[in-house]
């Protein structure tokens, strides 16, 4: 092998140890988390969070022009 090829095999092991893997890793703690139910009350008061502010917006018709 050449050495300019093993350098830059290398580098990129490095960066998927560095980078990618641990990202992965999240995803898939996440993933798991949801499937198990863990983050079910956590996905309620979000989504009630979001539905609270939705719900304040203003609507269209309801604006007074000016």
């Amino acid at each position: 092998m050449k050495p300019e090829l093993w350098r830059t095999i290398k580098k990129e092991i490095t960066v998927w140890r560095v980078g990618t893997l641990p990202g992965i890793a999240v995803i898939g703690l996440v993933m798991i988390a949801h499937l198990t139910g863990l983050m079910q009350s956590m996905d309620g008061n979000i989504y009630g969070f979001w539905l609270g502010v939705w719900l304040e917006l203003p609507l269209l018709g309801s604006v007074n022009h000016l």
